[in-house]
């Protein structure tokens, strides 16, 4: 094929042209500046964690498998306690004045015990008889203290002259009681004919508790006895 002049000119002229635009072309692709690569752990996430779902209260036992409360027995109380809080009783009473009287509840006849309240204190009074001796006590109701104490002496007393005199009255109380002469005061004894005997009386106290003896004058026995804690 023959080609003229001219048409060889265009083809030289657009061949250039063409190496122009791709020159052109690849200059603009690479003056880009090239995206940021982000790490992964950077990276959002595909899909949000699954939420986890509280664990379920557990369910609560069927009625029949609960145990039924127990019922009041009638008639009974609902402590154990046989007495109430502060009060010892009638059998603490009679324990706590027998043991001041050292004796068994097998020695003694005419039991009797009274609860009262005195002045808003609860208090027990217990007598008995041990042979021809009677006891009379009045007890703390709430400790088993002894308040006061009185016994008797009732038997007939054998004829018998002489005279103990006051020395040998007050060594009988002071006997009695436990007691030495440095260990008390305000003592007081008095000379009595009783039913043609010589009695003596004897008091003194010892701290805050006062004591009142009758005394046989002949033999120096103890007839009659009182201890009143004040």
């Amino acid at each position: 094929m023959n080609l003229t002049g001219k048409t060889i000119g265009a083809l030289v002229a657009g061949g250039f042209a063409f190496v122009l635009l791709g020159a052109g072309l690849a200059t603009v692709l690479q003056s880009r500046p090239e995206a940021p690569v982000l790490p992964s752990s950077a990276l959002p996430p595909a899909s949000p964690p699954a939420v986890t779902a509280p664990p379920s209260a557990p369910a609560a036992p069927p009625a029949s498998s609960v145990p039924p409360a127990p019922e009041a027995t009638p008639g009974q109380p609902a402590s154990p306690a046989a007495h109430a809080a502060g009060d010892i009783g009638e059998a603490g009473a009679k324990a706590a004045a027998l043991s001041q009287a050292g004796l068994q509840e097998s020695q003694i006849a005419a039991l009797d015990i009274d609860r009262d309240l005195e002045n808003g204190r609860l208090e027990y009074e217990v007598e008995f008889w041990a042979g021809q001796v009677e006891y009379d006590y009045e007890i703390d109701g709430a400790t088993g203290a002894i308040l006061q104490e009185q016994w008797e002496n009732h038997a007939p007393l054998a004829a018998a002259s002489g005279d103990i005199g006051e020395a040998g009255a007050k060594a009988a109380a002071l006997a009695h009681a436990g007691l030495s002469e440095s260990q008390i005061a305000g003592l007081d004894i008095d000379r009595d004919l009783e039913n043609g005997r010589v009695e003596y009386e004897v008091d003194f106290w010892a701290g805050q508790v006062k004591y009142d003896y009758e005394i046989d004058g002949a033999t120096g026995a103890i007839l009659k006895f009182e201890r009143d804690p004040v």
